[in-house]
């Protein structure tokens, strides 16, 4: 059996251009390499989550099951705790985007799926290798528990959790996640001073990562906050924009969002 050859520049590549929403360049840079580099298998899932993230559709059920393999053979203790991260991710994106059902909802869920879900990222979060990975496991429980169960009050003391670990170690993707629904709660608690700080430094951490599209995202939830402040105008124009921008990225769920609140005139 040949040992794989791993180029880390090269998978750093390809994660680059995900985060900057070029899915296409990403998958062509990906092309050129070793398909039996653990680290090139589970950036690959991270661009399929990506894809059905950006259009709103479900994603690949294989996509985790065709890069087992490698992973098992060639990769380390922390691969095989990122591919089972990597697993509920997509369940978690199946969840969110199952028709029929609303956020913060089980109705037209089967309990029995959403349960192994949520016990799947409990051991992920007893058995992460390092204290960012514990982070990520605490982030997806919160969500779980947030946007699945509608268990809202219990969500907050993960964010935090994560929030911590992202500053512990300098991870901008994680301090923008913990940021964005930390400032959820905040303004549904109508403390929108505090919302508006934590969106806005969400999205500079978005930003300093290079995610293209989380920035965005970012920029819909401070114009729907400048909305509800009465800045109806300024609040059109963000939107407008960023419905512009998601459209030439092909994120087109964010397009869609962002169209919603600029009106008609941008449709």
């Amino acid at each position: 059996m040949t040992t794989p050859t791993s180029c880390p520049a090269l998978v750093r590549g390809v994660r680059a251009l995900l985060r900057a929403g070029r899915l296409d360049d990403a998958r062509a840079l990906a092309a050129v390499s070793d398909e039996t580099d653990p680290s090139l298998c589970l950036v690959l899932v991270e661009l399929d989550i990506a894809e059905a993230y950006l259009t709103g559709e479900s994603p690949d059920p294989g996509s985790v099951e065709r890069r087992r393999p490698v992973i098992e053979a060639h990769g380390t203790q922390a691969d095989r705790w990122d591919l089972e991260l990597l697993s509920a991710r997509l369940e978690f994106i199946a969840q969110i985007f199952l028709p029929g059902t609303s956020l913060a909802s089980m109705e037209g869920r089967d309990r029995r799926r959403v349960d192994d879900l949520r016990a799947r990222v409990e051991s992920l979060q007893r058995t992460s290798p390092d204290r960012r990975r514990e982070g990520w496991a605490d982030f997806y429980l919160g969500v779980v528990l947030d946007n699945l169960y509608g268990e809202r009050h219990r969500a907050p003391v993960h964010y935090d959790r994560c929030l911590a670990a992202a500053e512990d170690t300098a991870d901008d993707v994680l301090r923008y996640e913990a940021l964005r629904h930390l400032g959820d709660h905040r303004n549904e608690d109508r403390h929108a001073s505090a919302a508006r700080e934590m969106w806005e430094d969400s999205a500079a951490s978005a930003a300093r990562a290079g995610a293209v599209s989380s920035t965005l995202s970012q920029l819909i939830l401070l114009a729907e906050l400048a909305r509800d402040r009465g800045e109806v105008d300024g609040a059109r124009l963000l939107a407008a924009e960023v419905a512009r921008w998601s459209g030439s990225i092909g994120a087109t769920r964010l397009r869609d969002q962002a169209l919603a609140l600029a009106g008609p005139a941008h449709g």
